[in-house]
């Protein structure tokens, strides 16, 4: 495979998009991807000749390490992808074209370093070595993660207020809503005039996934996710409102960073001016 240059930077991309906690990890990620491709391609195509016993020896043990390696590059550059991904669906008008073009090369470069990992594996047991395995995750913590048998409870919920309280109403597409403060301004309308407001997103375990203002947009499906759309309509400039999304209205089977697949969600909003 030919190496592609790799430019974290893309004309037209927010700053905000690109996580600047990560780039230099993905940089390194996305150039020893490149690096390994490279190395493998070639050991692939040179199995055929022969090698000394020290070389052999080598190999043995660099393979494993390169077979860790690519794995860990793996999943650099899918929490870079996800992450980027996440933050355009908040931002549509960010997702241009050489946007698009690079999370495809940021995708290809993370696929291509899985497949890395399986071939530094398969060399490196036909060389005599030991493929190392990725390391066990830390056990979850008392109370939460995933649980088997009967009689678990389930964890106890941080969330700020009471899923089940009776002031919340539930609209016709399931969403359910509680006006906490009723404003005295003008109404928010689906597809109707841009809006500001602030915000926190919770998973329902009172997890904080999200939170910030949003400024300036339309309230419609193409700019939120549809049980988003579906929750503020109605509301007034001043007003507060608790909103519980299921996940199919959400990102339903698809996992967002910090959001697991099929998550309802949970929304604390504050409409603050409809210009």
């Amino acid at each position: 495979m030919d190496p592609r240059l790799f430019r974290p930077a893309v004309d037209g991309l927010e700053s905000r998009l690109v996580p600047a906690s990560l780039e230099a990890d993905v940089v390194a990620a996305y150039t020893r991807t490149v690096t390994n491709t490279e190395d493998l391609f070639h050991l692939g195509t040179t199995l055929h000749r022969g090698r000394t016993a020290n070389t052999i020896s080598i190999l043995a043990t660099q393979l494993p390490q390169t077979g860790l390696q690519s794995r860990t590059d793996a999943g650099t550059l899918t929490t870079y992808r996800t992450s980027l991904q996440q933050s355009l669906a908040l931002n549509p008008a960010a997702s241009t074209p050489a946007v698009q073009e690079f999370l495809m090369q940021v995708a290809g470069a993370e696929a291509q370093a899985i497949l890395n990992g399986v071939y530094a594996d398969l060399y490196a047991r036909g060389f005599g070595g030991t493929p190392i395995p990725p390391p066990v995750p830390p056990s979850p913590p008392p109370g939460g993660g995933t649980v088997f048998g009967p009689d678990l409870s389930p964890p106890t919920s941080t969330l700020p207020f009471s899923l089940t309280d009776p002031n919340f109403r539930t609209l016709p597409d399931g969403v359910r809503v509680w006006d906490v403060t009723t404003g005295s301004g003008a109404t928010l309308t689906a597809n109707g005039s841009n809006f500001t407001a602030s915000y926190t997103g919770y998973l329902t375990n009172g997890t904080v996934f999200d939170s910030g203002t949003l400024t300036g947009r339309n309230l419609s499906t193409s700019n939120y996710i549809a049980g988003f759309v579906s929750g503020l309509a109605g509301m007034q400039v001043g007003g507060t409102r608790r909103i519980v999304i299921p996940a199919a209205l959400g990102y339903g089977s698809t996992a967002r960073p910090g959001i697991p697949a099929n998550s309802d969600l949970v929304f604390e909003v504050t409409l603050t001016s409809i210009p």
